[in-house]
């Protein structure tokens, strides 16, 4: 992954001040979480394109804070670079950020029908978080961004659940995870199954980033 794209120092940054229900909501009586936006879990880890095994979306601490907004929108367009961080409610700075996203002047090439993004064009961008996931759904899903100058996602699973195995107990094996299966996940649309896609991964500041030419749902997981 070319890191000249990680760009900085961008002409417009929108950093979103709660605007939804900061408190995650409490599990029904199945054991799933009513909050959840991701469609299912199944993985394609062989790149076939057939599902072949569960995914492991990186699960959020029972101590994490909540965030700032679980959703956000912002006008994205053509001329100009933009810039949307979400944070942890009680650590607003560097240090509690959750998600950034960043569509460089540019970037965006094709509506989702296909037809062609024009400079002039402007399109609105709406980001939604899971509650209980590193996880996020980007819409209007199938907006295309340029390979050359694509838009860039970070996620940090600083405020994860370390038990990354989810068996109970925080041992080498969740060591193991960290160190060589982490990555970030992509899930085209309801029927396809989830797809790793390159990306950056942070571990001292436990973060990953990715080039997103498409929007989809994207996730940490393993």
């Amino acid at each position: 992954m070319r890191r000249s794209h990680l760009l900085t120092g961008l002409a417009a940054v929108f950093i979103f001040a709660a605007c939804a229900d900061p408190m995650g909501p409490e599990l029904g009586a199945s054991g799933i979480d009513p909050g959840s936006l991701v469609w299912h879990l199944s993985a394609d880890r062989t790149g076939d394109g057939a599902a072949d095994s569960e995914l492991h979306i990186l699960k959020l601490s029972r101590t994490a804070p909540p965030l700032e907004t679980y959703a956000a929108s912002f006008e994205a367009c053509g001329w100009r670079s933009q810039t949307l961080q979400i944070h942890y409610e009680s650590a607003p700075g560097a240090d509690g950020l959750f998600l950034e996203l960043t569509i460089p002047k540019g970037s965006i090439t094709n509506w989702p029908s296909g037809r062609t993004f024009s400079s002039w064009h402007c399109v609105e961008i709406t980001v939604k978080v899971d509650r209980n996931r590193v996880a996020a759904e980007f819409s209007p899903g199938g907006l295309k961004f340029s390979q050359s100058t694509p838009s860039v996602l970070r996620l940090s699973y600083a405020q994860a659940d370390p038990d990354y195995s989810e068996d109970g107990v925080v041992d080498l094996q969740d060591e193991s995870i960290w160190n060589e299966q982490l990555g970030i996940w992509r899930l085209a649309d309801k029927k396809s199954a989830w797809q790793l896609i390159p990306s950056v991964h942070d571990k001292e500041a436990k973060r990953l980033d990715a080039e997103l030419v498409e929007f989809s749902q994207y996730g940490t997981a393993h």
